[in-house]
């Protein structure tokens, strides 16, 4: 209430008794009561501005122009009407009532509760205002206070329904949970018809964990139903979806729908079913009756998008969510949903504000903190992301993937002992977590634990992360046994840096009396068919010959026992043959520097390995050297500005495969090079290479150092805790102009 009304309601009723009176001599209030009450309320308010100018002073007809105010939505001039009739007569209960009423649709709802106490000081007993002012103050949040004033209705009315409906959710909502149980209890043995008690029943069954039992009171709730109330329907089939009961869910679906056919809620309902179930082209249409018959479905839309997303439908996916963020602006699973369709098309800061946007309409929604960490780290976001973590391990302790997760990001941001605590806690909560044996085994191999990192890496096969799935064989994989007399196949299963990193083990498998069958990536079949102790190198399209035992490529550190004292490190590539073809394209007058800016889009880290090269050339200003281009593919954008470098030899066409490459790898003074293929054929020829490194560098480059015991020709340089490439570039820079620059 504001000053004038409160004090309007603190002056005694100075006209009470003439007010009462105008009621019997001016007919015409009656009238507009009649009118009022059957809605005619331009008749009725007619009536009562002419009895007002009859009896300016008529408390009764003011009040009445109030409350038709009100059903006009007319909130400030009901509130004007009735306050001065309360200013005439504040002994009126009913004055207060209809006060408060119009106080409530305003949002004013503390001067309501106001309105309603004075209503009761001057009826104590009044259900009807006692029950409303309940209402209030459980909206408001003041449960306990709401609990009183229900029982208090009770007390005076035991079969008011609808103060015992409140009753139970207020209980509920407080947390009083077997409290609440009980009074819905009482509730149906006074009203055991009502459908929405049985409901109410079931919640709370449910948060009590007593599943079975909540299925029994949803289904007390459908029996008792009338037919239109979906609720019980869609409650019973969350349980049943929890549960893994999808078929019974379809039945309950469709019981509902035999009911209420056009039911926007339960057509959506079976949809969510058919989704679990897998069966997307039969939930699609489900959501698309819904939305046919209630263009205003905002959950249809949603999970038609969410139907999209899961068949890589971006654009639709979004535009659906777009659609239900107009009709429900406050739809936090929409936003989660768009926000996955722009994560997925690399729209990542956009990702980023959906995610929080659904986590702000809804604090708890624990898949959109993990969905928003996982974007932020993506980001280079480090920091946030491990905040939204260690939300995500707050909200749940035993949540093994969310340890994961967060190790993940403290392995970005070099707290490595961290980082394997958190590997060892998801590994402790979830023994079968794959991705988190593999991480492990990351950053094990990163921190020089090469031992368990070798034996942690086969968990790779089961990770999600894993390149290519494991090849499987009857013959059983190499795991150092002895191999005199027998057949081995090598395959390779990742990247072909790699597939030259670890040939070098062919050598060592073949001093053992092994015979060697290599299968590996088409493109290297030139380069890898010289190694000493490779017998056969397997085209794709070449069946296997027979064989003892089978090893991936990756796997030969563990068959040797590995450690970062016997990692070999002697030439083990054939040095190409220097046809002089390069002699006409390459000057001796000056130093030959070949260079290598970015790897293949495709990578997963490329974002983090590769450099542009307009910022790339910063490391070649100044120094008196003729730079090489050893690129086989180079990105639109770079081929570009490579064309206004003319001191820099755009051999792409000359180079079809990695033995040219090897040729003109031979024939420089020095490569430089980002973590890719050609950084370690060079090392691999034993040539000098510089080596450029992100600042967590993949686990093969160690940490803290700037040499590498698999190259002993390279030298490595690292970029710094600011993640800038510039700083490297001007290391580079440096010691090239110290290396080139003539005496």
């Amino acid at each position: 209430m504001n000053r004038h009304q409160r004090r309007a309601a603190a002056k005694p009723g100075q006209q009470t008794n003439g007010a009462k009176s105008h009621i019997a001599s001016d007919p015409r209030l009656n009238i507009a009561v009649a009118h009022y009450q059957a809605g005619r309320l331009s008749e009725a308010e007619k009536c009562c501005r002419q009895v007002l100018e009859n009896t300016p002073q008529n408390a009764e007809a003011m009040h009445l122009l109030g409350a038709i105010s009100i059903k006009a939505a007319q909130y400030d001039a009901a509130i004007g009407w009735i306050s001065q009739a309360i200013q005439l007569n504040n002994r009126n209960s009913n004055f207060f009532v209809t006060l408060a009423g119009a106080l409530q649709k305003l949002g004013k709802l503390n001067e309501a509760l106001e309105c309603y106490r004075l209503a009761i000081d001057l009826k104590p007993n009044w259900v009807d205002a006692l029950f409303m002012r309940a209402r209030v103050l459980q909206t408001i949040g003041s449960r306990e206070k709401a609990i009183e004033q229900f029982n208090k209705v009770l007390a005076l009315q035991p079969d008011h329904l609808d103060a015992h409906r409140s009753l139970v959710v207020v209980l509920h909502e407080s947390g009083r949970t077997g409290d609440a149980l009980a009074a819905c209890d009482r509730a149906l043995a006074r009203f055991p018809n009502v459908s929405g008690l049985y409901n109410n029943r079931g919640i709370i069954l449910k948060a009590l964990g007593r599943l079975d039992e909540a299925l029994i009171a949803y289904e007390h709730a459908i029996e008792t139903s009338r037919g239109g109330d979906f609720l019980p329907f869609n409650n019973s089939v969350d349980i049943l979806k929890k549960t893994g009961r999808l078929t019974e869910a379809l039945e309950i679906c469709d019981r509902g729908l035999s009911l209420s056919p056009n039911s926007a809620e339960l057509l959506n309902c079976k949809g969510v079913v058919l989704a679990d179930l897998d069966r997307l082209d039969e939930a699609l249409r489900f959501y698309n009756d819904a939305i046919e018959r209630h263009p205003a479905s905002a959950e249809a839309f949603s999970n038609r998008a969410k139907i999209a997303l899961r068949q890589q439908q971006h654009a639709r996916a979004i535009a659906d969510c777009d659609q239900a963020i107009a009709l429900h602006p406050s739809m936090p699973e929409a936003f989660h949903t768009r926000g996955r369709a722009l994560r997925d098309t690399k729209k990542l800061a956009e990702a980023v504000k959906d995610f929080e946007r659904a986590i702000e309409l809804r604090p708890n929604f624990f898949q959109a903190i993990v969905d928003l960490g996982a974007v932020l780290h993506r980001l280079n976001r480090f920091e946030e992301a491990l905040g939204q973590y260690d939300r995500v391990i707050a909200m749940n302790p035993e949540f093994a993937e969310g340890f994961q997760d967060r190790g993940i990001t403290l392995l970005d941001l070099a707290r490595y002992d961290e980082a394997l605590r958190d590997f060892e806690k998801a590994i402790l909560l979830n023994p079968n977590l794959a991705n988190a044996h593999w991480n492990e085994a990351i950053a094990r191999l990163l921190t020089g634990d090469l031992k368990v990192g070798w034996e942690k890496s086969e968990w790779r096969w089961k990770s999600e992360e894993a390149l290519k799935p494991y090849r499987r064989f009857s013959q059983p994989m190499w795991k150092g046994e002895p191999l005199e007399g027998k057949t081995i196949l090598v395959h390779n299963e990742q990247g072909l840096g790699d597939a030259i990193q670890f040939a070098r083990y062919i050598p060592m498998l073949a001093a053992k009396g092994a015979r060697v069958i290599l299968d590996a990536d088409r493109a290297l079949n030139s380069i890898l068919s010289g190694i000493e102790g490779v017998n056969v190198v397997l085209r794709s399209d070449e069946k296997y010959e027979q064989f003892d035992f089978h090893c991936p490529l990756l796997s030969l550190p563990l068959g040797f026992s590995t450690t970062l004292e016997t990692i070999p490190n002697k030439p083990y590539l054939p040095q190409p043959v220097r046809s002089g073809r390069w002699d006409k394209l390459l000057p001796k007058t000056k130093s030959r520097i070949g260079i290598v800016w970015s790897g293949g889009t495709a990578h997963p880290n490329d974002y983090n390995r590769s450099i542009p090269i307009d910022m790339f050339i910063r490391a070649l200003d100044g120094v008196d050297g003729i730079f090489v281009s050893l690129q086989k593919e180079v990105r639109p954008r770079d081929s570009d500005i490579l064309k206004s470098h003319s001191e820099i030899l755009d051999l792409r066409t000359e180079l079809t495969s990695f033995t040219e490459t090897a040729e003109l790898i031979a024939e420089c003074d020095l490569v430089i090079s980002v973590d890719t293929s050609v950084a370690h054929l060079a090392g691999a020829l034993q040539r000098p290479v510089w080596i450029l490194l992100p600042y967590v560098p993949d686990w093969r480059w160690l940490i803290n150092r700037d040499d590498s015991p698999w190259y002993p020709t390279a030298q490595l340089f690292r970029q710094t805790a600011s993640r800038k490439w510039e700083t490297v570039l001007d290391q580079v820079n440096d010691a090239l102009r110290t290396a080139f620059t003539p005496n």
